[in-house]
């Protein structure tokens, strides 16, 4: 049994080790994944003096001589400017420089192939030391795979890579002007290689690579990988034949399968408002906290006595992650994978539990087995005031007030008018006389050739005793994998790592070997490419329950409708930055 969560925070205990009597600077990504493993409050008790953004606009006080970076990507460009700045307007005669990218890879980033992997990590202690002013100061660059920001216990997001998307087919004509004819798009699709891409989205790829290479090396798991979609298979033969892999899977505790699919095969059931979770509608309706992509700002005014208003915020922002209680990250797994009204009452009587220790006047109304907002918003009143039990309680009244808001949203009737919609858009969808807005709409999605690709595959024609449907993608690949009469898996392509994989794949028309498949190990990874969402993450669980298998969930990012649209029609996928 793999313990994520704990895994990723083990790899965290190694930086708190060094940062005693240090300020630590710490940039976007790495503070996100931190946040989701115990906050800076771990380096605080581990000795840290202070916790600063890596910025040009910090530096140390005269007086601290040790300072350690915790540093996500490549150490090259900006990421260096903004070191040098730092370390000439500080006074440290010690500098630790942690990079949660490999030396490995640092060395391609810089030289390309086939050079020295200490070489980059060298040059960058030689820098530091001329940027402190004198040769015999101390300069360490290490390595440490912390980038990874453990959700639940079986759902992990990788913030350094947020904006990774997979390829489109209109990004087809930009990568190969050459073939534009429409019958030959298929071919393109599937002939499409990393040597086709744009040298940035090489990079890109490369570097998503090596963080998943992280992660495995982390769980220390050994995999079979497979691909399902373009983007995907082609990051499945990169890090298959990933050379300084090779040990890591030699001396790996576990073996697993490692399944990468294209969000962009789905994309419907991500755009639409028929969440099936609570924290999906709190990730889709609340603000964003600030300089994170998977955590959102909560108002904490009707606990507080302090008065706040608009222009002057006094009162700090809540949040979902709270990973040293207990209590709070478990009513977090629970939003995360049980059906609204379960984790409704879940809620319910988790605060009611802990108003009862407090000694708070209780009040119980409203018909057993149905909590409303008002009742929550009773319940949470109670606190205000008592400083002592909200600080007591904290994590879990941060988390009670993230689903109130959610529920008082007061874009609540929009996307309830919203969903109507959708759901009489499923039932028409396959009619030839459906309504001419609904053929406008299809007619616009397919000159765009972006989201109706798969709809084919996706939608579900009703029949005398069924009305019609959306069949989530994921659920369906998952049922498939584990379904006992072991179906073909048609669009899912193995990529062996070794000699032996390659006579398993290649040979097993003249040997008794049978094909691979996902299902072959005790541990299944799920990494969805684009982002995913915690109701695909509840369906892949449960459709993987009756199996033996661990199913362990990842992606880019927690995804909205908002910021999936925001990835399809405005980022550059084929340049990102």
């Amino acid at each position: 049994m793999i313990k994520l969560q704990h895994s990723i925070r083990d790899a965290w205990q190694n930086v708190a080790s060094k940062v005693n009597k240090a300020v630590v600077f710490i940039d976007e990504s790495s503070a996100e994944c931190l946040h989701w493993s115990g906050g800076a409050v771990c380096l605080f008790n581990a000795g840290a003096l202070d916790v600063k953004e890596f910025s040009s606009f910090e530096s140390g006080q005269s007086e601290q001589r040790k300072a350690v970076f915790i540093l996500g990507g490549p150490l090259y460009g900006t990421k260096m400017d903004i070191l040098c700045d730092i370390l000439r307007a500080s006074s440290f005669q010690y500098v630790i420089v942690i990079s949660s990218l490999s030396p490995a890879m640092h060395t391609i980033v810089n030289y390309g192939l086939g050079e020295d992997e200490g070489k980059t990590f060298a040059e960058v202690e030689d820098l530091i030391l001329e940027w402190m002013g004198n040769m015999n100061y101390t300069a360490e660059a290490m390595y440490m795979p912390v980038l990874a920001a453990p959700i639940t216990p079986n759902m992990f997001m990788l913030p350094q890579h947020y904006q990774a998307f997979p390829l489109l087919p209109v990004d087809l004509d930009t990568i190969l002007p050459a073939v534009k004819m429409e019958q030959k798009r298929a071919a393109m699709v599937s002939d499409l290689e990393y040597s086709h891409l744009p040298k940035e989205l090489q990079l890109s790829i490369k570097l998503l690579v090596c963080s998943l290479n992280s992660i495995l090396e982390n769980l220390q798991v050994s995999e079979d990988v497979y691909g399902l979609g373009q983007t995907s298979r082609i990051v499945a033969t990169e890090l298959a034949n990933l050379g300084w892999a090779k040990h890591r899977r030699k001396n790996a505790r576990h073996k697993a399968s490692l399944l990468l699919v294209d969000r962009t095969l789905d994309i419907v059931n991500v755009v639409g408002h028929h969440w099936e979770t609570l924290l999906d509608k709190i990730l889709s309706l609340l603000p964003k906290l600030p300089q994170h992509t998977n955590d959102v700002s909560i108002n904490m005014a009707p606990v507080c006595s302090v008065l706040s208003n608009p222009d002057c915020q006094v009162i700090v922002p809540g949040c979902l992650a709270h990973a040293n209680d207990d209590t709070s990250s478990n009513i977090l797994h629970t939003l995360a994978t049980l059906k609204q009204k379960e984790a409704l009452m879940e809620v319910n009587r988790q605060i009611v539990e802990a108003a009862t220790r407090e000694k708070l006047p209780i009040k119980l109304t409203g018909r057993p087995g149905r909590v409303t907002a008002e009742q929550l918003g009773n319940h949470v009143a109670n606190f205000k005031g008592n400083s002592k039990s909200v600080c007591r309680n904290k994590g879990l009244l941060q988390i009670v007030m993230a689903v109130l808001e959610a529920l008082k949203h007061p874009d609540q009737v929009r996307i309830d008018s919203l969903l109507g919609v959708e759901k009489g858009l499923v039932q028409t969808i396959g009619e030839p006389s459906g309504p001419s807005p609904l053929k406008q709409l299809t007619q616009t999605l397919e000159k765009e050739k972006a989201l109706s690709e798969n709809d084919s595959t996706i939608h579900e024609p009703g029949s005398m005793t069924s009305q019609a449907c959306l069949r989530p993608l994921l659920k369906s690949v998952i049922d498939s994998i584990f379904d006992p009469s072991k179906p073909d898996l048609l669009d899912i392509i193995y990529k062996s790592t070794g000699f032996r994989d390659l006579i398993k794949s290649g040979f097993g028309l003249f040997m008794n070997v049978s094909k691979p498949r996902p299902s072959d190990h005790p541990v299944l990874i799920v990494f969805i490419i684009g982002g995913t969402t915690c109701t695909e993450v509840r369906q892949i669980v449960d459709a993987a329950s009756k199996s033996n298998i661990q199913v362990i969930i990842g992606s880019t990012k927690l995804l909205s409708p908002s910021d999936l649209l925001q990835q399809i029609f405005v980022n550059n996928h084929l340049h990102p930055k």
